[in-house]
């Protein structure tokens, strides 16, 4: 019997090299989409929210303003329904009167079309 013939038999284990290697990929891929996901959330989510958000406050400006316009409009439209509101009205731009007034005009209040 020979002292050249012999067998080293493994018991299961696998060398570390191609194991080692293999963990280095995954933690390279996974560094990888860390670093992507950062980017994108940096330079592409970041700058749209904040868009969004000014977009956002603008709107909600706007929509005040609509409202506090809609609450003159709704005063105007119930002050047209009265007949003391129209009869200011009538004064203050017609120079109408109501029967048994009188009207007193001073020399300045005519309108520039009848100076000669």
């Amino acid at each position: 019997m020979g002292v050249g013939n012999t067998t080293v038999v493994s018991l299961g284990k696998k060398p570390k090299g191609g194991q080692g290697v293999r963990i280095k990929w995954r933690y390279a891929l996974m560094i990888g989409f860390l670093l992507w996901g950062s980017y994108e959330y940096m330079f592409v989510q970041r700058p749209l929210q904040a868009q969004e958000q000014a977009v956002n406050t603008s709107l909600v400006t706007r929509l005040q303003e609509a409202k506090q316009q809609a609450g003159q409009l709704s005063n105007q439209i119930a002050n047209l329904h009265s007949t003391t509101y129209i009869a200011q009205l009538a004064q203050q731009k017609y120079n109408l009167i109501m029967p048994g007034e009188v009207l007193f005009a001073s020399g300045n209040s005519g309108s520039s079309s009848l100076r000669p």
